[in-house]
């Protein structure tokens, strides 16, 4: 049987007699992980930060271990308080962003699954749909447009059974995107005038602005630029 240590940065491993992570037969088996830093140091206040570096701890063992993320299984979490599990979460999902903008598809969809059923678990339909956005832009970065709709299409259903309006305009115009990006212009038409109309109703100033973006874009393929402007003054 192949069994290898692999050591970490904790000051508690030669005490209590641990390694970061053992490899046995194939496996990486990493050892519950504390937000402690290199140095031995208090661990960060924040749940957010302290998530982030058990995260970061977790990544370094594994590549030592010639492994990666991205092959993580499953991933237990322990808080000490439940109003802390946002905080989390949102680390997690943040691990998983940077990911996408690094062209790390197979970690960024390992974590936003992660997310994704942290916040099933915990019954939150608005931390289920915005990680379902974000798998979609994961999808949307890779020009799979229709993996992409299926999960904005979730997205919308838990903010509109939530009452979430920002979220909705929010994946209305990103419903549209994902349309246009397929060739369906005036379903994509559709939903990207939806997002228009409800970000001037909520007053979001980014909302309308990445509904006119998107606007422009599809009447550009439309080819109807003037129709375009008569449109936007219309709404």
């Amino acid at each position: 049987m192949e069994r290898r240590l692999v050591s970490g940065h904790s000051p508690y491993e030669g005490v209590a007699g641990f390694s970061r992570a053992v490899v046995v037969d194939g496996r990486v088996h990493v050892a519950g992980t504390a937000p402690i830093p290199p140095d031995g140091s208090a661990p960060p206040e924040g749940a957010y930060e302290q998530a982030a570096l058990c995260l970061r701890i977790i990544g370094e063992a594994l590549d030592r271990a010639g492994s990666s993320l991205d092959h993580v299984v499953r991933t237990n979490i322990y808080v000490t308080d439940p109003a802390h599990w946002a905080e989390v979460a949102r680390a997690h999902g943040a691990l998983a962003r940077a990911m996408t903008r690094l062209h790390r598809y197979d970690d960024a969809y390992t974590h936003f699954t992660r997310t994704l059923e942290l916040f099933a678990a915990l019954g939150d339909p608005v931390g289920q749909a915005i990680t379902h956005n974000n798998i979609a832009w994961l999808y949307e970065r890779q020009e799979k447009f229709g993996h992409a709709l299926r999960h904005n299409e979730q997205a919308l259903e838990l903010f509109e059974r939530c009452g979430h309006e920002f979220g909705q305009a929010n994946v209305l115009n990103a419903i549209g995107w994902d349309h246009a990006n397929q060739g369906e212009l005036r379903t994509a038409l559709t939903y990207c005038e939806r997002a228009l109309k409800m970000s001037l109703a909520l007053d979001s100033a980014l909302g309308q602005s990445e509904a006119w973006e998107s606007l422009g874009y599809i009447h550009r393929r439309l080819g109807d630029h003037r129709r375009r402007r008569w449109r936007h003054r219309r709404l």
